[in-house]
């Protein structure tokens, strides 16, 4: 009996070892496709997922798997063709359409009531084409199908943009302040990044009132844009979308996508974009996280 017994034990503990041993190995695959799905990049890892597996089920899940990110990647691809055929379609008519208007404000005979229409429908034209540009921009950021391979200077960036962008504040009888007492640097897109900095400092002075001053601030952390300005009178939660408008907005020039396009720039690099009003003034901040900062001096 006491050798049954041990016998017993015995193969109930081999039993117990393979056992362990094959249920550990199921796990440890099933980890393998999650932690590769986490970070799977449809653009760049075709084959990521084509894990090998002794276990029919966990074959069956790789398959399935690997079918869906196929349907997903077709149906991005379409997507990002009709964007970019839509955009592309949309440019033809409006150039047609500006034209036209040119030969129709050349004519002497226009009264002055006719030159006055023709020139309300030129800034509409103008306002749509620059509406279709920045939809297809968004578009290619969503698709991620720009690169960030740059080493970008914040500073550097931020001063270029207050020279270019000064004649407008100077129209208005205003001031953009802006210490240099950081630096920093990291790897990103510089297009990109000038992108949201000229978004944001062309907001900043839109809803500045005359006269006022505007401020920008960098540390190791942040960039700050801090501007004059009531409060909006619609929900913060808003901001950052599509198309969101307050009521001080339809005398401003925008088609309601700049600080859209801020939002996923910022997402793209891996940086926040938070915004609260203080005191009587905006602040718009984009905070740097990490692994993005490459560098801090």
């Amino acid at each position: 009996m006491l050798i049954y017994v041990l016998f017993a034990l015995i193969i109930l503990l081999v039993l117990n070892a393979l056992n362990r041993k094959t249920v550990k190995k199921g796990i440890n695959a099933i980890k393998q496709s999650a932690s590769l799905l986490k970070t799977y990049e449809l653009t760049k890892d075709k084959d990521l997922l084509n894990i090998e597996s002794d276990f029919e089920e966990l074959q069956k899940l790789n398959k399935n798997l690997l079918t869906l990110i196929e349907r997903t990647e077709n149906a991005q691809k379409l997507q990002k063709e009709f964007s970019e055929n839509a955009a592309h379609e949309l440019q033809t008519p409006l150039a047609i359409i500006k034209s036209k208007l040119d030969l129709m404000l050349q004519d002497e005979q226009l009264s002055e009531k006719q030159s006055q229409l023709i020139d309300d429908i030129y800034q509409v034209l103008q306002k749509l084409g620059d509406l279709n540009k920045n939809l297809l921009f968004l578009n290619k950021i969503e698709n991620q199908q720009f690169e960030l391979a740059d080493m970008v200077h914040c500073e550097e960036v931020v001063n270029k943009l207050i020279k270019q962008l000064n004649f407008f504040a100077e129209a208005r009888y205003q001031q953009v302040l802006f210490p240099q007492m950081h630096q920093l640097t990291f790897e990103g897109n510089q297009s990109l990044f000038e992108q949201l900095v000229q978004n944001l400092l062309i907001n900043a002075i839109q809803y500045s009132p005359k006269g006022s001053i505007i401020n920008i601030k960098l540390d190791d952390e942040h960039l700050t844009f801090i501007n004059e300005g009531p409060k909006f009178e619609f929900s913060e939660a808003l901001l950052f979308s599509r198309f969101s408008k307050n009521s001080n907005e339809k005398e401003q020039d925008g088609n309601g996508l700049g600080l859209a396009i801020c939002k996923k720039i910022a997402d793209l690099h891996g940086f926040g974009l938070s915004y609260h009003h203080q005191n009587g003034k905006h602040h718009f901040t984009v905070l740097f996280k990490e692994p993005n900062p490459a560098e801090v001096a």
